[in-house]
């Protein structure tokens, strides 16, 4: 990230730490300003800020849903060495006022305040829009809190591992790509993005998005960790009350992502992605090597999707292959089936059968291995919820059936169809009888239902249901 110029580094935001807990997030890394006077106290507070903030928890591919106690009130004077801050900075506005507390445990200590509530309207009930100020060493420092521009939600696009009960799960072997969604309001309002322990600001980059890449062997096996990304506006800025320290009025809009270490088998070939996806358009590329004994044969690379249906015709006179069944990103949608499918010249997804998919390249597979431009700027809405894959084999069909493939990325969508191991459901368990049953009662009323497994954990259920006496 290229340097601030001069004349902006005293109006650079501070930069919120993401690795902590989401009641730990108000915690603000601050990029300290050298002064005339490293003593005094505008060394050591490096900025001061209040606002508001909604947080959110993302559970696929495409959703993200409330967190619990998702709105929050925040307030802070970050810097250093601030333990022996006196007096205490206080705060005060429309409907609430009292002292700072100092938290030492934080990655940055602090003085703060944070209170959540569980709706909006209890928020601005116990903290309503208006001018707040901090005082700190006696000199008052308003903030205009007001208008409710909370950013849109981050939403993540992961490659490197798959969704599963509501959590990623990747190799702690191989790099993991995290990108963030474009935040809209990033110009506008002096944005920052925030990405785990990464931050961009507006003033010096352009770009609405945000990508890092963890690398191979950052967490160990079956460790849990959470990861929050945060766009933060900044709506109101008082640079006069303390010159040379930054304070501004926020709105924030935050999301976690909970990932899981675990470790996988080796995937059937060595493949690096390459994505930039926004709301309008949707580029990926992939570099592939061949397996040592493929290396030498004669064969063709395919580039192909499984994607919602619903949009999707028929190529020829064969059906479609379907997958399974999509996963809608709001949790209330009916499924739709999920079918393989692959982009026509014109950018559109056209559904196929294995027989039917076209070759990106065929000849002899080669050590160097092979670059695939897998979308191309893409209108985003017409492959939203696909899952692009690539392989090879001799064919089509010998690719799909010998598994000599791997997903590349999946795009954002209302349905989302991205394969994955099927969820289990009620005491289902391999070492067990794969059947069971349960009944319940209400008043003249009863319900029957019994259910059945295969060996991977798929079920089928037969309910009836009727009056009782």
């Amino acid at each position: 990230m290229p340097a601030p110029i001069a004349s902006e580094r005293h109006r650079r935001p501070p930069a919120r730490i993401l690795s902590l807990p989401l009641h730990a997030i108000g915690c603000l890394a601050v990029a300290l300003l050298a002064l005339a006077r490293p003593d005094d106290l505008h060394a050591q507070v490096t900025s001061i800020d209040v606002g508001k903030a909604i947080a959110y928890e993302q559970v696929s591919a495409s959703s993200v849903v409330p967190a619990s106690l998702p709105y929050v009130f925040e307030a802070g004077v970050r810097g250093s060495n601030l333990e022996s801050l006196s007096p205490v900075p206080t705060l005060s506005g429309p409907a609430f006022s009292g002292p700072l507390t100092y938290r030492s445990e934080l990655a940055f200590p602090s003085w703060t305040v944070w209170e959540f509530f569980s709706d909006q309207a209890a928020l601005e009930a116990r903290a309503p829009s208006g001018t707040y100020t901090i005082t700190v060493n006696g000199t008052p420092v308003p903030l205009q809190v007001a208008g409710d521009l909370y950013p849109n939600p981050p939403l993540l696009t992961l490659s490197g591992g798959t969704w599963s009960g509501g959590k990623y799960v990747f190799d702690p072997g191989r790099p993991l790509t995290i990108t963030t969604n474009a935040f809209a309001d990033y110009a506008r309002f002096k944005g920052v993005i925030f990405l785990g322990g990464s931050q961009q600001f507006a003033v010096n980059n352009p770009a609405n998005s945000m990508s890092v890449t963890i690398p191979a062997g950052t967490y160990a096996a079956g460790q849990e960790i959470s990861l929050n990304a945060q766009f933060t506006s900044f709506t109101h800025e008082n640079l006069t009350a303390l010159p040379g320290i930054y304070a501004a009025a926020t709105y924030a809009a935050r999301t976690r992502v909970r990932l899981v270490a675990q470790p996988q088998s080796p995937p059937v070939f060595e493949m690096t992605v390459r994505t930039n996806i926004t709301p309008a358009a949707a580029s990926a590329s992939a570099d592939i090597q061949f397996r040592p004994q493929d290396v030498g044969t004669s064969g063709s690379v395919y580039a192909f999707a499984v994607a919602p249906q619903g949009v999707l015709k028929a190529a020829g006179g064969e059906a479609p292959l379907v997958v399974r069944k999509s996963v809608p990103a709001n949790g209330k949608d009916t499924p739709v089936a999920c079918v393989l499918a692959q982009l026509n010249a014109s950018g559109q997804l056209q559904a196929v059968s294995a027989s039917q998919l076209q070759a990106y390249v065929t000849g002899v597979l080669s050590a160097q291995g092979q670059a695939v431009t897998i979308l191309d700027n893409v209108p985003t809405t017409n492959v939203a919820g696909a899952t692009f894959y690539v392989g090879y084999g001799t064919s089509g069909e010998a690719m799909i059936n010998s598994g000599v493939n791997r997903s590349a990325v999946t795009v954002p969508g209302t349905q989302t169809c991205q394969p994955q191991p099927p969820q289990t459901g009620w005491w289902w368990n391999a070492a067990e009888d794969g059947r069971g049953y349960t009944i319940e009662s209400t008043g003249s009323k009863i319900f029957f239902a019994a259910y059945l497994y295969d060996i991977s954990g798929r079920s089928t259920w037969y309910i009836a249901a009727g009056p009782t006496s």
